[in-house]
């Protein structure tokens, strides 16, 4: 007897048909890649064959000299300006990575200083209302050094839901006075993510413009979507938030083939810009390109670093050195594949979905 095909099976080959034609234009010509970068004629460019094979940074904890050991002695390591990591064999883009100090940015981008400061004020709270990440595998390797927290939409992990937002850990949940005021924090969710697809557009129009056409097909429900049945077009659904983070390499297990973040030092109690100075002696915490040689040294910019990366090229975080005053804030874009399984089925609208709404209606039952 003939099996007939479901209709969200139909759906799900369909949306992963669409994917791959758009990834198969993507990536036909290098020629027009380069012609609409905005890197092209001042950036440097590091270009590696792909090497394969064991790694020092397989698993943690990593040793805090860990880059003067002689196997590092060829790598490459960025610490200014513009610069895009390239394949030497697909000629193709892996990593787009942008220093700007503090100072260059009060002098000539003072609406984006002001919002960066107050966006890191915001994420920098948000750990005192957020339960920390405890199930990064890659975290987890690293020796769980540091913390990290999500904003916008994941898989559900409650009984009787399918996919929602975040929640506040229980202790807000069980005070009305701080519940008040994650509540109000959420409404500034809309300005944060708007400033963050403005910064990757800028960093990297293509790319960003191919992000959004995955989240579109895919149906993802956007970071500052608070209400899931007010459609909103974005590049991402969930918002990676850490400080004084570590991780194992590893590659990011998303739905899309690039990630966006942004990495900022601050003072560890309110998020403020922490400046060298401000004797900020945050060492450490280097990102890592491992199958290209390539290390992103935070520690040597006074001010913000800025990158669009292939997720599904391995990386790691090595560890910071540890300060009580300071800390490296890092917050990225992306949306997982455990959440697009269930955002890209034809019945989504009638999933169970734990937004704003549903999460204080639930609160207010448990009380």
């Amino acid at each position: 007897m003939k099996k007939h095909r479901s209709d969200a099976s139909v759906q799900k080959r369909r949306t992963r048909a669409k994917l791959d034609k758009r990834r198969r234009k993507y990536n036909a010509s290098d020629k027009r890649k380069e012609e609409v970068s905005p890197l092209q004629g001042y950036h440097r460019k590091v270009e590696y064959i792909r090497t394969k094979g064991p790694s020092a940074f397989d698993d943690g904890p990593f040793p805090e000299d860990v880059l003067k050991q002689p196997q590092f002695k060829d790598w490459n390591f960025l610490h200014e300006n513009l610069n895009i990591i390239t394949d030497k064999e697909t000629k193709g883009p892996v990593a787009i990575i942008k220093f700007t100090k503090f100072s260059d940015l009060s002098k000539n981008e003072p609406l984006f200083f002001d919002e960066l400061q107050s966006t890191c004020r915001f994420l920098n709270r948000q750990f005192k209302y957020s339960s920390h990440i405890t199930i990064n595998s890659a975290h987890k390797r690293a020796g769980s050094i540091g913390k990290c927290i999500g904003l916008g939409y994941r898989k559900a992990f409650e009984r009787g839901w399918d996919f929602g937002r975040y929640m506040p850990k229980s202790s807000v949940q069980k005070c009305d006075e701080k519940l008040k005021e994650w509540n109000e924090d959420q409404q500034q969710l809309p300005e944060i993510e708007e400033m963050i697809q403005r910064r990757f557009q800028l960093l990297a129009p293509h790319i960003y413009d191919y992000t959004v056409e995955q989240a579109t097909l895919l149906q993802a429900p956007a970071i500052s979507q608070l209400n899931f049945s007010e459609k909103k077009t974005s590049h991402a659904s969930n918002l990676f938030v850490s400080k004084g983070y570590a991780s194992a390499e590893h590659d990011d297990k998303d739905a899309q083939d690039w990630v966006f973040g942004f990495f900022v030092p601050i003072f560890s109690d309110d998020g403020e810009f922490a400046t060298i100075g401000d004797q900020y002696d945050g060492t450490g915490s280097e990102f890592c390109f491992t199958e290209y040689k390539t290390v992103v040294c935070f520690n040597k910019c006074d001010g913000i670093v800025e990158i669009a990366w292939k997720g599904k090229s391995l990386h790691c975080t090595l560890p910071p050195k540890s300060s009580p005053q300071f800390t490296r804030l890092g917050a990225s874009t992306q949306i997982p594949n455990s959440l697009a399984n269930f955002t890209k089925r034809e019945d989504v609208n009638e999933l169970a979905v734990k937004d704003l709404v549903e999460i204080n209606r639930t609160i207010k039952c448990r009380k």
